[in-house]
């Protein structure tokens, strides 16, 4: 079992609902090791999917309702099948994120909403919110493989994947790509996942054995829908058709130069960030199988100078966090991860490094006055079904 939520959501499914539950759903974080705001422009990303995850303990229902209990908000919401009608009214906060994957589940699989069982969900995550770990992409993939479980309907990864974008994206009001979601449904323990977003290919990228992941969390949250997230996406949609393109991904640099005179300075930076982002997050797949440290040492430096440069996404705390990793000898390479502004950042480090994370945490302290938090992995899985009472898991 991946992190202890599994066996919380089962606990606390039974004193919300009575009964135990029938199994539980269980979908990880990630954290993105390179290839930022370009999975929405249709290029590469390499993500990696965490231990930690949030988990959607489940059982049915036989009045068609979802009745969904958060854990960590102290909060139930009830959806009735009248409430998925296009008519119906808006949904906010994290319901609206529900009942959004709701709509597109049944949309994707052909249901009407009445032939389809309902579900009691009891959901506890182990991801914090707004640190850029995609704790939103983890709870839609929960509840999405707890509905199909309920439903006897076969996973799908890529299907279920564009049914939590199409959530965000329509009915939480988040212009996100496809890179969380895919990564929460289609990792593989101890590898990252290098994604083509147009294709939707993907490759599993084993990490060398002597390395390890470290996430650092600078304490500093932000809101992607209040953040300047979705602007920075009507950016590269505005420079895109400045380049007669339909998305950055069909746009080479030698085309952006020639056109540099002729734009907008501030979209030539964003547009600069994504095909140059997109070219690194292409080259770090065998950078990465390799253990090359120089190679992937200097595609990390590139696109954090990138990020805040170009992209204007970065953060002081994030530049603090970044700053104290890089002093000690066992950092391979660290960078800012996610949509930037606030939250974490990723170091790569010798596995034999066991003072990294207290050195880095004193120095960071010492210039932000902060206390941040570390996650160190080797990867996780990808979205399962588990049963904690019996310890043993299903990902059928």
């Amino acid at each position: 079992m991946p992190d202890d939520s599994a066996a919380q959501a089962a606990q606390i499914f039974q004193r919300a609902f009575g009964a135990r539950p029938a199994a539980v759903a269980h979908a990880p974080g990630r954290v993105n090791l390179i290839g930022d705001h370009t999975d929405y422009n249709g290029g590469h990303v390499l993500p990696l999917a965490l231990e930690h995850g949030t988990a959607a303990a489940f059982g049915a229902r036989d009045d068609f309702e979802v009745h969904c209990f958060s854990a960590d908000l102290g909060e139930t919401a009830v959806i009735r099948p009248g409430d998925l009608d296009p008519g119906a009214s808006r949904w906010c906060g994290w319901r609206a994120y529900l009942r959004g994957v709701l709509v597109e589940w049944r949309a994707r699989i052909g249901g009407n909403g009445l032939a389809l069982r309902g579900a009691n969900l009891a959901v506890k995550t182990a991801l914090p919110m707004g640190a850029g770990l995609s704790s939103s992409a983890a709870f839609e993939v929960a509840v999405l493989r707890a509905l199909c479980a309920v439903n006897r309907i076969r996973w799908r990864a890529s299907a279920m994947a564009e049914a939590a974008r199409a959530a965000e994206n329509r009915h939480a009001g988040v212009q996100c790509g496809i890179m969380d979601p895919l990564c929460a449904a289609a990792a593989r323990a101890g590898h990252a996942l290098s994604i083509d977003c147009r294709s939707l290919r993907r490759r599993h990228i084993e990490l060398p054995p002597g390395w390890r992941v470290v996430v650092m969390d600078t304490a500093t949250r932000r809101d992607l829908q209040t953040s300047h997230y979705n602007r920075r996406r009507t950016e590269c949609e505005q420079a895109a058709a400045a380049l007669g393109a339909a998305s950055l991904r069909e746009v080479s640099e030698t085309q952006l130069e020639r056109a540099r005179a002729k734009m907008d300075a501030v979209l030539y930076r964003r547009a600069k960030h994504v095909i140059t982002e997109n070219k690194r997050a292409r080259a770090a797949p065998a950078a990465l199988a390799a253990a090359d440290a120089g190679a992937v040492g200097e595609l990390f430096a590139q696109s954090q100078l990138s990020m805040t440069r170009d992209f204007e996404v970065g953060g002081d705390a994030l530049s603090a966090i970044i700053a104290a990793a890089q002093t000690h000898p066992a950092c391979h390479a660290a960078r800012q991860t996610g949509a930037g502004f606030a939250g974490c950042a990723v170091a790569l480090v010798d596995a034999g490094a066991d003072d990294f994370t207290a050195v880095t945490a004193r120095r960071y302290r010492r210039h932000t006055h902060l206390t941040p938090a570390f996650y160190t992995t080797r990867g996780g899985g990808a979205a399962a079904i588990f049963h904690p009472a019996s310890n043993a898991d299903n990902a059928d």
